[in-house]
């Protein structure tokens, strides 16, 4: 075959085929991720040591019993009343006669015999009557208590308190005595007939009052075929009576004389 021919025909097949070449993959461009590094924000949270100031009250001294309250110095009978006390008429007395009370701190007891507890017993007299607070300062230190009122549930002992029964009372005192009937001319408890109980407490006397007046008292009196009356006073007055079942009202707590 001719060459020329040969080259024609390959040349025409060529193009009837539409044979192209293709050309070579163009790489594509890498895609680089990005590390992205989140660094977790770590927050160091530095508590500073809280210091919590405790502030401790000041304690508190425990209220004694009335046998132990007497006895005892002013120093510590102000400890006992935060060094707050008034001053009041004392019971029993139609002269002067100065008693301290404190209703928050001691509401059962009344201070008895205070009059020379004063250094100048003019700035207590100049108390009476008012709703002044005494000055600490103006009570000897180292005068004693002598003499305790105790009212409402007041303790005398350990065992034993205002507002017990007298049967009750017999069991906490042994030395209790029996109850005699008097009549209240002073003032000290109720302007009129009571019954009066004493007993030896350690350094003390204890004087107890047992309210005749009550209907409770006069039913019990009646059933021993008792009628206390201003007209019968001569015959009832200083009688011994058995009332064990009445309770014991108010008490008097009074230092034994020495010598």
């Amino acid at each position: 075959m001719n060459k020329r021919l040969f080259a024609g025909v390959i040349a025409a097949c060529l193009t009837l085929c539409g044979c192209s070449r293709q050309a070579a993959p163009t790489p594509s461009a890498t895609t680089t991720r990005e590390a992205t590094t989140t660094a977790a924000a770590i927050t160091t949270t530095t508590t500073a040591p809280v210091t919590t100031a405790t502030t401790t009250a000041p304690a508190v001294a425990a209220i004694p019993a009335a046998c132990d309250l007497v006895g005892q110095s002013y120093a510590a009978l102000l400890d006992y009343m935060d060094n707050t006390y008034y001053v009041i008429q004392q019971r029993g007395h139609s002269d002067v006669a100065l008693a301290l009370v404190n209703t928050d701190k001691l509401p059962d007891y009344e201070i008895l015999n205070a009059d020379g507890a004063f250094k100048d017993w003019s700035a207590g007299t100049a108390l009476l009557g008012s709703e002044r607070a005494g000055a600490p300062d103006a009570l000897r230190s180292d005068a004693t208590v002598t003499t305790v009122f105790v009212k409402n549930n007041g303790a005398l002992t350990a065992k034993a308190r205002v507002g017990m029964t007298v049967q009750e009372l017999q069991g906490a005192l042994p030395s209790l005595s029996n109850m005699t009937v008097m009549y209240d001319f002073s003032g000290i408890f109720n302007r009129s007939f009571y019954g009066k109980l004493t007993a030896t407490i350690q350094q003390t006397t204890v004087t107890l009052y047992v309210d005749l007046t009550t209907e409770t008292a006069k039913q019990a009196l009646a059933q021993q075929n008792i009628t206390l009356q201003q007209s019968t006073m001569d015959k009832w007055m200083g009688q011994t009576v058995s009332l064990p079942a009445l309770p014991v009202t108010a008490a008097q707590v009074q230092q034994t004389a020495v010598g």
